[in-house]
């Protein structure tokens, strides 16, 4: 490989990555993959590959049904689900096709990362929703019915500082001493304080954050919780997160 395609490589590398750990039938048989914008790089215990994403084929080919009682953050966030990943490589190098496994919750991330058209799934398997993106739901149809925030200018947002892959669409902006908890007027979230960050999340990532400051072990109190900005630790609850007014022309709002 010449120092033009390392440099190829190296570029990509320091881009936005999702990395998927996996362990396969031996405890000491730990394989991982990293996906960039444009490669796949897969590292096992006999082979190192290095493709690009384009020339990859994923199908899903089975499901199993899991509660493990021996974790009960997996539990809380609907984590039962273990799906199996078949990985096609090009014809050259077909023989290093490989299979992994990967929960319900991380192939959402999955398929944000490559776009759902890129994953095929057998006529058999269905992904199951888990309560991690039940909860991503409510946030966002809690933040559609939030004011909106008009003082910013378009040209000037950047890529969210989460995922890198949606432009920074929310701003944490107090409007709970206004609109009170749940529409009441008279009832004041007085522990949330004014955020002075400009926009730097999307509210999906902004939604995954507020869940990781939650008390796992209670769903139906997540979206009553609050949680402090990832970057000033200003105290914020769901009331308190703006969509930005470009929001709702690009989602057809």
């Amino acid at each position: 490989m010449g120092t033009s395609e390392l440099n190829i490589l190296d570029f990509h590398c320091r881009r936005t990555v999702l990395t998927v750990a996996f362990v396969l039938s031996l405890p000491f048989y730990v394989s991982r993959i990293v996906i960039t914008d444009s490669w796949l790089f897969h590292c096992s215990r006999f082979n190192f590959v290095v493709v690009k994403l384009s020339d990859v084929q994923f199908r899903v080919i089975n499901a199993e049904d899991t509660m493990s009682v021996q974790n009960s953050l997996h539990q809380a966030l609907g984590m039962n689900q273990y799906l199996t990943v078949a990985v096609s490589l090009p014809e050259d190098i077909k023989y290093m096709n490989f299979i992994f496994k990967i929960d319900n919750v991380s192939m959402r991330d999955l398929e944000s990362k490559l776009g759902q058209d890129r994953i095929e799934f057998s006529s058999e398997v269905r992904l199951k929703m888990s309560l991690t993106d039940k909860f991503i739901e409510a946030f966002l149809d809690q933040a559609k019915k939030n004011p909106r925030y008009h003082s910013y200018v378009k040209e000037d947002l950047e890529p969210c500082l989460g995922c890198s892959e949606k432009l920074s669409n929310v701003k944490l902006w107090r409007k709970c001493d206004v609109l009170g908890v749940d529409g009441d007027e008279n009832v004041p979230r007085s522990s949330c304080m004014p955020c002075q960050c400009r926009p730097m999340w999307c509210v999906s990532c902004m939604a995954r954050i507020f869940l990781a400051k939650q008390d796992q072990s209670i769903p139906t109190r997540w979206l009553e919780g609050t949680c402090p900005c990832p970057t000033c630790r200003a105290t914020f609850c769901v009331m308190d997160v703006a969509l930005l007014s470009f929001y709702d022309e690009d989602n057809g709002v």
